[in-house]
């Protein structure tokens, strides 16, 4: 299990939630008839989530989530979700836009915005 999948399982553990859905365990990778059935309802998902989890900085699942703190950023960031690699996947806009709730980490530091 990849580092990013095993810090969102902590993640949701420490909150208390009983369910985790990974887009990349739940719809079939790189398999455009899944992605197209799947697709379909994800604006459901989305909307039906307690809260969504942006890893804002990772370039991969590889990275993880938990990263150390830069103190040079401490405060550069807007109230608003910080922006990073996570806005160069068209995909993301839907979890952005659709979650009631979405707790993000980028640069050691943690956001929330609902």
């Amino acid at each position: 299990v990849p580092p990013v999948i095993q810090d969102a399982i902590k993640i949701t553990i420490t909150l208390g939630i009983r369910y985790l859905w990974v887009d990349a365990y739940c719809i079939v990778q790189d398999e455009k008839e899944d992605w197209t059935m799947e697709s379909q309802t994800m604006h459901e998902t989305y909307r039906s989530a307690l809260l969504s989890i942006g890893v804002v900085g990772s370039s991969s699942r590889k990275g993880g989530i938990f990263q150390p703190r830069n103190g040079q950023e401490i405060g550069k960031s807007p109230r608003r979700r910080p922006h990073g690699i996570l806005d160069t996947r068209g995909w993301t806009m839907q979890e952005q836009y659709l979650s009631p709730r979405v707790l993000s980490y980028a640069g050691g530091q943690l956001f929330w915005d609902c």
